[in-house]
């Protein structure tokens, strides 16, 4: 074999498929003002430890929209103390039969449950506006203060992996003013914690999607023969342990899907990107390492193959605001070769959401800490309307600059039409490793923040939901008896490709033979791609190829290097998974 040939050519092929994605600067994020405990027991009039006793989704009294019933019986008073043991609470958003209304940044509950809430009652006049009916009882309402915020789950006396006693002691400071910025758990990842024997080497790919089933490889050793539990980063210190995730596992390797699952208050979450780690069965824990959560979806959609979704604004005629709006929709629209669109409709008088079949976006008073808030209505299991609510309780502004005292429209418009999309948020911000601030569905935001432009991610998941012809997706054809593999590379200067062929008189196996790479014009000037990685993965070449588009399917495939004496460069395909 002729190894200087064969190594020049593996050089190039690393040059042009090894495209590192650049780090992410640190910003403030959108959607959600994060809040201190020292500012959610200070706003809550009554802070409690229950359970919950039932719940129920009910109509509103005009039928328009869902909201669930939670009824949490007190076992103990943390601050102030109701009328009633009994604690009702007014969730929105439910399933009653096929007809599911998902609202963002609101907790879910489950009978049996041990929770600590943070809560205020409504006012007549709000349970007037949202229409709730008692069914046949006087108990007065209450709602979550701070949204999915203002609620924490209790597993085994513990909030996470802080002791209950201990974060009753951190509420008690709190009244006081003597309490930590957030109310985040103990770290999982204490240096002292960490063993010396389980140690992760490598996260192949580096980088993918959650709620996609799609799969990651984590290599080292140390890891034991029995399966354990694989951590992922979700928030503020805070992680989530899923064995039911992992695929394979072996005593150096595990393999293990990117997880979306609920959190410990309720909220519908995603796995983020930041550090991943390894756990045995006997609580020994590995070394954390760096992972990328692209983007997560929420597993439903919008019907039709091209949908185009159609929606209403109410801004008090501020002809500024409308057209954040609308450059907000057209921002998504801009993205290429995708299946989906969105089109302003024109204005509307609605002061509230409601289930009338229009999308809408409006402008009322939300919780506090919420900015912005999506509600999305399904029937059987597909999209039929959504809806978007800007909190009154903030100043907004649709300047070229955002002043610090403001919310900007444009962004926080641009993250909750992700949502229409079911894109859902994401939370890592751990500093030296990948994080999702500069993503729109980074799920928390700031004043003053701009941030109008989608990344790659965003946009990868738009494409994943609503894939178009995809011209940047590899393609595998049969040409004169021989398959192509062609392998374009279109986020570089200038576009690059790859073409294999395999031939079956020259390799009875599935093997792919390299047998061109160069320039090429991109006639849609498509420039956004999840790019193919070459990597060194336990002493061999793998070609991860993240997007195959074979008889109108789309696949994730690896290729491994094959070493031959035929001066010849090879690859042999080692994974297909479905996309």
């Amino acid at each position: 074999m002729n190894s200087p040939k064969i190594n020049n050519h593996i050089i190039a092929i690393v040059l042009i498929l090894s495209i590192a994605i650049m780090g992410i600067a640190e910003n403030a994020g959108a959607l959600t003002l994060k809040m201190s405990l020292e500012e959610l027991a200070s706003g809550a009039d009554f802070i409690i430890v229950g359970k919950v006793l039932h719940q129920e989704s009910h109509w509103n009294r005009d039928k328009t929209a869902i909201y669930t019933k939670v009824v949490i019986s007190t076992e103990e008073h943390l601050k102030g103390r109701a009328k009633s043991d009994d604690i009702t609470i007014a969730v929105p958003g439910g399933k009653i039969g096929d007809t599911t209304v998902e609202v963002t940044d609101v907790p879910d509950f489950s009978v049996g449950e041990k929770v600590v809430i943070f809560v205020r009652p409504l006012t007549d006049k709000q349970v007037a506006d949202d229409g709730l009916v008692t069914a046949g009882d006087d108990a007065p309402w209450f709602r979550i203060h701070g949204g999915f915020q203002g609620k924490f789950s209790v597993l085994e006396d513990k909030i996470g992996n802080l002791p209950l006693v201990k974060f009753k002691e951190r509420i008690s400071k709190a009244l006081t003013g003597g309490v930590p910025a957030y109310p985040e758990s103990e770290s999982m990842l204490n240096p002292e914690s960490v063993s010396s024997i389980q140690t992760i080497s490598g996260i192949s790919p580096s980088s993918a999607s959650a709620g996609t089933n799609t799969l990651i490889s984590i290599s080292g050793n140390g890891f034991g023969a029995s399966t354990g539990t694989p951590y992922f980063y979700y928030k503020d210190n805070g992680y989530y342990g899923c064995q039911s995730c992992v695929s394979a596992w072996s005593d150096s390797d595990v393999v293990v899907k990117v997880p979306v699952f609920t959190a410990i208050n309720g909220y519908s979450a995603s796995a983020g990107s930041g550090p991943v780690y390894l756990t045995t069965p006997a609580g020994d824990k590995s070394n954390a390492f760096p992972f990328t959560v692209t983007f997560s979806y929420g597993g439903i959609k919008w019907t039709g193959a091209s949908p185009v979704v159609e929606f209403k604004v109410n801004t008090n005629g501020n002809a500024a605001i409308l057209k954040a709006v609308q450059d907000a929709a057209d921002t998504w629209n801009a993205v290429p070769n995708k299946s989906f669109s969105f089109k302003y409709a024109g204005t509307t008088s609605a002061v509230k959401t409601s289930g009338n079949q229009i999308n809408e976006i409006i402008w009322a008073d939300l919780q506090d800490g919420i900015i912005g808030q999506a509600s999305m209505r399904s029937i059987g299991g597909v999209i039929s309307e959504c809806d978007i609510t800007f909190n009154t309780k903030f100043k907004w502004n649709s300047d070229a600059s955002t002043p610090k005292d403001a919310m900007d429209v444009h962004t926080i418009a641009l993250h909750e039409m992700g949502h229409w999309l079911n894109l859902r948020d994401l939370y890592g911000n751990v500093s030296g490793y990948p994080t999702d601030i500069d993503k729109i569905m980074y799920g928390y935001g700031g004043y003053g923040v701009q941030k109008r432009t989608l990344t790659l991610y965003d946009t990868l998941g738009m494409r994943y939901i609503y894939p178009g012809a995809n011209p940047c997706a590899a393609s595998l054809s049969l040409t004169n008896s021989p398959y192509h593999l062609f392998v374009p590379i279109l986020n570089t200067t200038p576009n690059l490709w790859v073409d294999f062929q395999n031939d079956p008189s020259l390799s009875t196996n599935m093997m792919f033979r390299l047998i061109n790479y160069s320039e090429t014009t991109n006639p849609d000037g498509y420039k956004v791609c999840q790019p193919s990685i070459l990597s060194w993965v336990d002493g061999n070449y793998i070609l991860q190829i993240p997007e195959l588009i074979f008889d109108g399917t789309s696949y994730r495939i690896d290729l491994t290097y094959v070493p031959t004496t035929d001066g010849l460069i090879w690859f042999m395909l080692s994974g297909v998974w479905t996309n």
